[in-house]
């Protein structure tokens, strides 16, 4: 029983790893949203 830190530090991690990479995909969603609006009105 030496360190229980260890293991609840790797849920905590992982969780934050999850999170930031939600929010990371949400981010280039709106990158490619905004470049395909652009690309419509350079098009028309």
């Amino acid at each position: 029983r030496g360190r229980p830190n260890s293991a609840s530090f790797a849920v905590l991690f992982s969780v934050y790893a999850t999170f930031k990479t939600v929010q990371f995909n949400n981010r280039q969603q709106e990158v490619i949203k905004s470049q395909a609006k652009l690309n419509e009105l350079l098009l028309d």
